[in-house]
């Protein structure tokens, strides 16, 4: 019998990390500052949802194409499907 890995949503995912980085800044940040370090997570999670697929093996795109072109309620995007691990593989689309 072949064990495989279980491909799931990850606990935590990427957006329930970057929403935790903001939340635990907020308070210490002025409120400019702030501003700009949801701008910059707002851009990077768009960048990451539109182009974070690029770099998945094959096990994750099939999972990523299952429940991105889901309808409804089932549907998510990549930010909302991947972990953090998958955050620095993806740091150079965005800063190109």
């Amino acid at each position: 019998m072949t064990h495989r890995k279980a491909v799931r949503i990850a606990k935590p995912t990427i957006a329930e990390v970057l929403a935790e980085f903001l939340a635990e800044h907020q308070g210490r940040l002025s409120s400019r500052t702030f501003a700009s370090y949801e701008e910059v997570i707002e851009l990077f999670q768009h960048s990451l949802n539109g182009y974070g697929y690029q770099s998945l093996g094959k096990a994750d795109a099939h999972l990523f194409d299952r429940l991105y072109n889901a309808k409804g309620a089932e549907h998510r995007e990549f930010c909302d499907i991947f972990g953090p691990q998958h955050i620095l593989p993806n740091v150079g689309e965005f800063l190109g």
